[in-house]
């Protein structure tokens, strides 16, 4: 067995501990094949990759390990003995009687009621100077900015909570927040006060299109402990000028790059690219990923990028549907964009993520807020009167509030799709917007699986080709996990209803 330890937190010292008490710790017991484990074979028939997606154990295996897996996997069952001591010791297999998925569970909801972080998402402004057409706040846009009334209000909820907790992260978002950076910079410097009163660690980012962030302006952010932005490129400079103009029409390109590389070169400010792929403007991303070499974006140590689909998933989103692409298209494109990527070094082989679905919205302490006080869940939500939970004016009304509660009913374990997922332990749902509210989402918006779903084998053999453990002539195409489905079903609209039926259950028993 070949342990891919780059992507794995388990140590080779550690399974050859697990390996000598192997006899010990399972005596009189048997193992079965764990749930999270996903299992790619390899060109020559004879290995496999094996990836836990909960223990995040990751080798390659022999041709009696695979053979004593894929046994396993059919037969059910079995002493731990002959090539099953090393999957075990591993972190393969568990004990007969594990139930993984409730253990999972568990872990879970630790994490989403926990009160240690104060997770915060504020709007200080819904105005933004960028026209993207398939905005899913849509074109027209309020242009009012947070009061200091309403930012009073915010200081006090973060002090009272600073009392039981050890944390403080605020991720600043719109409209575009450096329309309003007066709020900002007052905001911030109360959040600096507070957390070294109390003696919280203090986070802050920022969701902007870029074209106002200048150095001087970057340098000002650091100061307040705002280190990181996130600043969407829609393609070169035509099809980005196309998706995101100046609302008075001109173009945002030219200047927004300019912007960043005097960041990228002039501070520690980190910035990530999203790259917004739809029908319209995917083949550009190649000849962008070209121009952002050619740029020098790669020798920055503070820029990465990557790509996300565009999805329809608000009544306000323009014309997002339109321009779409379905999840297998954009999924069968990824592949080959983030390989490009990171063979120009533009960005690397990311870890696999954990409780992907443990956003803000999901968080049960985590809250988003408008520039009126206006309280949500999801960032999403955020131009929406009618999915609002509350004010912050009136925090101490919002476990009241019918839509806050159905928030909290949510649970991705209630859904037999989640619940036999391969990869929930990245995933945990993903969306929970997605299961609550998909009546205003078009097509493959109102599906939550996230693009691990759609391409774990891809992802597992580019993890294992990126620490040397194969080579690109051991890929199998016939493994492609649009054939193999390896995480297992993906969600349909059918599939899904059954989640909602239990969230109006619980919050309307009876109907009421």
């Amino acid at each position: 067995m070949y342990h891919c330890a780059g992507n794995a937190t388990n140590k080779i010292d550690v399974f050859q501990a697990q390996l000598m008490g192997c006899k010990n710790t399972l005596a009189g017991r048997k193992v079965k094949a764990s749930q999270y484990t996903i299992l790619v074979d390899l060109a020559d028939g004879k290995r496999a990759l094996a990836y836990n997606t909960q223990t995040t154990a990751f080798a390659v295996l022999d041709e009696d390990e695979k053979r004593a897996y894929r046994a396993l996997e059919a037969d059910g069952p079995s002493d731990c003995s002959g090539a099953l001591d090393t999957l075990w010791a591993t972190g393969f297999l568990v004990p007969e009687g594990e139930d993984e998925v409730e253990h999972l569970k568990a872990e879970y909801w630790s994490q989403r009621d926990s009160e240690s972080t104060i997770s915060l998402t504020i709007a200080p402004t819904l105005g933004c100077n960028v026209a993207c057409h398939y905005c899913f706040q849509g074109l027209v846009k309020p242009n009012g900015k947070m009061s200091e009334e309403v930012q009073d209000e915010i200081v006090r909820y973060v002090r009272h909570r600073a009392r039981s907790s050890q944390s403080l992260d605020v991720c600043w978002y719109g409209g575009e927040p450096l329309m309003d950076q007066k709020a900002i910079f007052r905001l911030s410097k109360a959040f600096h006060e507070v957390c070294q009163i109390h003696g919280l660690n203090y986070s802050a980012s920022m969701v902007s299109n870029g074209y106002l962030l200048n150095k001087s302006t970057a340098e000002r952010l650091l100061e307040v402990g705002v280190g990181m932005v996130q600043i969407t490129i829609d393609g070169t400079e035509t099809a980005h000028d196309i998706n995101r103009p100046l609302i008075s029409g001109r173009g945002t390109y030219t200047r927004t790059i300019q912007n960043m590389k005097e960041v990228l070169a002039g501070t520690a400010f980190r910035i990530g690219v999203r790259c917004n792929v739809g029908i319209h403007n995917v083949d550009s991303m190649y000849a962008l990923l070209d121009e952002m070499a050619d740029e020098g974006f790669a020798d920055f140590g503070n820029f990465s990028m990557y790509f996300a689909q565009i999805e329809a998933t608000t009544d306000a989103c323009a014309d997002a549907g339109e321009v779409m692409l379905t999840k297998k298209d954009f999924n069968s494109r990824l592949q080959d964009l983030e390989a490009r990527a990171r063979a120009y070094g533009l960005s690397g082989m990311d870890s696999p993520p954990r409780f992907m679905g443990l956003c803000v919205a999901a968080s049960t302490n985590g809250l988003v807020i408008g520039p009126e006080g206006q309280l949500h869940k999801c960032w999403e939500t955020l131009h929406d009167e009618a999915k609002q939970i509350g004010t912050i004016f009136e925090i101490n009304k919002l476990d009241d509030d019918i839509r806050k509660k159905r928030w909290a009913a949510w649970d991705p374990f209630d859904n037999p799709t989640c619940r036999s997922c391969k990869i929930a332990p990245m995933c945990s749902g993903f969306c929970a917007l997605k299961f609550l509210y998909p009546e205003t989402m078009e097509g493959d918006s109102a599906l939550p699986c996230p693009p691990w779903k759609f391409s774990a084998a891809e992802k597992i053999f580019a993890m294992a080709e990126s620490a040397g453990a194969v080579t690109p002539n051991d890929w199998d195409p016939e493994q492609a996990t649009m054939k193999k489905m390896q995480a297992g079903p993906w969600q349909t609209h059918k599939s899904m209803e059954l989640s909602r039926d239990i969230v109006n259950a619980i919050v309307m028993p009876g109907g009421a």
